[in-house]
């Protein structure tokens, strides 16, 4: 069972479920439901080990892949609490801005603001960015289940989101066949936007680690910042 959660979870694609899509309504999905309570349980260890199995599998990154965030809540539970309750009626990046910071910011600030969050919670599968002009984002089923949960069991669920993350899956298939440097790997960004981007990197990884249920140094001590 947990091998069928886990093949849910890393399927990027979504070809094993429509869970990670646009969810207009908002109603309770009972297999939504029932596939996070199961995530929950699902060991992080497990996870990992399904993603380093086959190191080969995992493409090179670019750009998109590495996220950028100010607020690790604001791009997770925040943004999935407004997308629902305010009738997920798609909102563009600078109206999920203005809702997370001051109205009073500059346009420019309040567009990158909201798209940031916005790709963060796309990428964990908690939100849709639909492809039109001006972008808009959807919460997907996986985030709008997700608040029918209580506050521990959301984090449980949040931790092994992180595990679909593109960064994540590459950086620990790469440990795991010997030292990985961060700033080689991610070297087709320029220099101020790596160390812009890496505290978040590093934020997501110490998530994981830290709440991991048995020891991941395996992987960890091979990563160098």
């Amino acid at each position: 069972m947990s091998e069928n959660i886990i093949d849910i979870l890393l399927d990027n694609d979504n070809k094993l479920s429509s869970f990670f899509e646009d969810c207009r309504k908002c109603e309770k999905n009972q297999k939504v439901h029932d596939f996070l309570l199961s995530l929950a349980q699902v060991p992080i260890i497990d996870i990992v080990k399904r993603i380093i199995i086959n190191p080969n599998k995992i493409r090179e990154l670019d750009s998109s892949d590495v996220v950028q965030f100010s607020n690790f809540d604001h791009s997770s539970l925040k943004l999935c609490e407004h997308l629902k309750y305010s009738g997920n009626k798609g909102y563009t990046f600078e109206e999920i801005g203005a809702y997370l910071l001051d109205r009073n910011r500059s346009k420019v600030a309040l567009v990158k603001y909201g798209e940031n969050q916005s790709k963060t919670a796309h990428v964990m599968g908690l939100a849709y960015v639909k492809e039109s002009s001006p972008r808009r984002v959807y919460i997907s089923y996986i985030g709008s289940e997700l608040l029918n949960f209580k506050e521990d069991f959301r984090k449980r669920i949040l931790y092994r989101l992180l595990l679909r993350m593109k960064i994540v899956q590459y950086i620990f298939s790469k440990a795991i066949q010997g030292k990985v440097n961060l700033k080689e790997e991610m070297s087709f960004l320029s220099k101020s936007t790596f160390y812009r981007r890496l505290p978040n990197v590093k934020k997501i990884l110490n998530h994981i680690k830290d709440h991991a249920e048995t020891n991941l140094d395996f992987i960890f001590s091979d990563i160098e910042y």
